[in-house]
């Protein structure tokens, strides 16, 4: 079996399992919940996440439906690219901790990179009600907005102190790029740059404008 295919199977056989209360992962004997999720933390923090998911699923096994657990292993799954798997746990995660806004913020992140921008638009929304400050959430909000979704974006950054935000000025950015406004695009990324120079989505907006003046120029 090709290796991508086995991992979405076992990803499936997973979430399955966590559902239904079925189980079929090894479990030491005498371990408590808390010690597989040390040992499961340990393997995360050192980058080994098919040990570290086997550990959170023994954690389930062991205690129950542990909502970090259930987390840890949709984040085992994003650290690998295998985001359907990511969004079925991280969105059962969701439903188990509706608070966590930045459990919110990992499904938006795993919908966004399914292409999923409806979903994305729909979860940083609700991100932003609760907390209208959450910086990368107006950030990709703006990502994934369009045609009128505009307008909402701008009234919501028009309530934001930009001065030292970063993604304040990465959604400012994206909505002018939206609207063909290539000067004021350029001015708030200069500006995001300047503030976070070492912010990854403000260097791939960066490549996006030097695309587009490519063809500018072509």
């Amino acid at each position: 079996m090709p290796t991508n295919k086995r991992i979405f199977t076992v990803a499936i056989v997973g979430l399955a399992v966590l559902g239904g209360g079925g189980a079929w992962f090894v479990v030491r004997q005498h371990s408590s919940p808390e010690s597989h999720l040390k040992r499961a933390d340990e393997y995360f923090a050192q980058g080994q996440f098919d040990e570290a998911r086997l550990e959170y699923h023994n954690v389930l096994k062991k205690g129950g439906a542990n909502p970090r657990a259930i987390q840890k292993i949709g984040e085992t799954w994003s650290k690998q690219g295998v985001h359907v798997a990511a969004l079925g746990y991280l969105s059962k995660a969701v439903e188990l901790m509706p608070d966590d806004l930045e459990l919110r913020m990992k499904v938006a992140d795993a919908s966004f990179a399914l292409g999923q921008f409806g979903e994305v638009n729909k979860v940083t929304r609700a991100i932003l009600d609760r907390n209208p400050a959450h910086k990368k959430a107006i950030a990709l909000l703006a990502e994934t907005s369009f045609g009128e979704q505009l307008e909402e974006v701008e009234e919501r950054l028009s309530k934001l102190e930009p001065t030292k935000s970063v993604h304040y000025h990465l959604a400012s950015g994206m909505v002018a790029r939206r609207r063909g406004d290539i000067p004021s695009f350029k001015a708030a990324l200069d500006k995001a740059l300047e503030l976070g120079p070492e912010v990854v989505e403000a260097h791939s907006l960066q490549a996006v404008y030097c695309a587009l003046s490519e063809d500018k120029e072509g």
